[in-house]
């Protein structure tokens, strides 16, 4: 008689199925999805001989590319104290819960088959969440709220590396695509966390994205809401919500208009109107012609609340990275607004055709 197959879950180690099904339940996971997900359970002994780390159960995290294949890089999710027995406790204390490999780089967390990323990374007009920790954005991915995970606030960049802006973080197509930056709700007192919302957010926009900060509403009996936390105990409409009333931060939509108007010409140093086809020098540009366009953009404060200040539209175009702007300028009758010589981009400031041709009995021009 064939023998039974065994299941993955019997195989494990009493005490770290234990924790991990506990740990998994906080997200609304199972040992099921964590198998679906590469998140592999680990006894205190196989953490030590297969990742070198303390010997301690735990939760090997292992993450992936967008297409599925395994990208070498993995986290290490601590589970049972350092006195470590059958009935050891979830970590609540300060001490290091998380751990990676010496001198790796951080990465993106994108959860295996639970979403369609190659397509969604490729599409702007589907809208992107952006969260620290690798189970809330499986949580989220598995309600159907596409979410990248960051292993920490800051780990967009590899400070020790010397990297600001994390490759993974070029694989979305960012211009004009709406993010939600979604982090715990402790982020309003905690200002190492707001200075990291900050600069992504900064980052992002710089990339040509509509920011919006999500601020996640107290759960009543937690000492702070994080995002696999608000949809455990709230409902998914109540979080589409919460992301409806999120606020953009940033001045992406007014800089993206004023790229509708105009174009930097590189050399001479100048702005062109596109309708009137008349050039201004960024000085005339900020202090004269547009000096009046002023906008409320967002901030948040120390305390994490959300405040208002006027910002001078034109000068802050003028430093946007996606600003449009063309090397030089050209006349080239009956080709695009836009031509490309030599690897150079030029303004054409051909106007079109005077009278525009049109099918049709030719004689009264003839007799003219």
């Amino acid at each position: 008689m064939a023998r039974a197959a065994t299941s993955k879950k019997s195989s494990l180690d009493p005490l770290a199925q234990e924790l991990a099904e506990a740990k998994l339940a906080e997200s609304d996971l199972t040992l099921d999805d964590a198998q679906l997900l590469g998140i592999e359970p680990l006894s205190g002994q196989q953490a030590k001989v297969q990742l070198g780390v303390r010997p301690l159960a735990g939760l090997k995290i292992t993450y992936f590319t967008p297409t599925g294949e395994p990208t070498g890089f993995w986290r290490y999710r601590f589970l049972e104290k350092g006195d470590s027995g059958f009935d050891a406790l979830v970590q609540k204390d300060k001490s290091q819960r998380y751990t990676q490999a010496v001198g790796t780089l951080p990465a993106v967390y994108f959860a295996r088959q639970m979403v369609d990323w190659p397509i969604l990374l490729e599409d702007p007009d589907k809208p992107l969440i952006i969260t620290e920790g690798e189970l809330k954005a499986a949580c989220a991915c598995n309600r159907g709220f596409a979410t990248m995970g960051l292993g920490g606030v800051w780990n967009w960049r590899g400070a020790k590396q010397g990297i600001a802006w994390l490759p993974d973080l070029d694989l979305p197509v960012w211009k004009q695509r709406q993010v939600y930056i979604c982090f715990d709700s402790d982020f309003k007192q905690n200002p190492n966390v707001l200075a990291a919302l900050e600069a992504l957010a900064t980052q992002l926009v710089n990339r040509g994205a509509y920011v919006y900060v999500t601020s996640l509403p107290e759960i009543p009996g937690l000492p702070k809401t994080g995002l696999d936390d608000f949809l455990v105990n709230e409902s998914d409409e109540a979080f589409q919500a919460v992301l409806d009333m999120s606020e953009m931060h940033g001045l992406a939509e007014p800089l993206w208009d004023l790229n509708n108007r105009y174009t930097y010409i590189k050399d001479p140093g100048l702005i062109l109107d596109h309708l009137s086809l008349v050039k201004v020098t960024p000085a005339a540009f900020t202090q004269h012609r547009e000096s009046t366009s002023m906008y409320l953009e967002k901030f948040l404060q120390p305390n994490g609340g959300i405040s208002h200040r006027e910002v001078a539209a034109a000068q802050s175009w003028l430093k946007w990275p996606l600003r449009q702007e063309a090397q030089r300028l050209t006349y080239e009758p009956g080709q695009l607004q836009f031509v490309s010589a030599n690897g150079a981009t030029a303004f054409n400031i051909w106007p079109g055709w005077g009278v525009e041709p049109k099918a049709g009995d030719i004689e009264p021009f003839l007799k003219l």
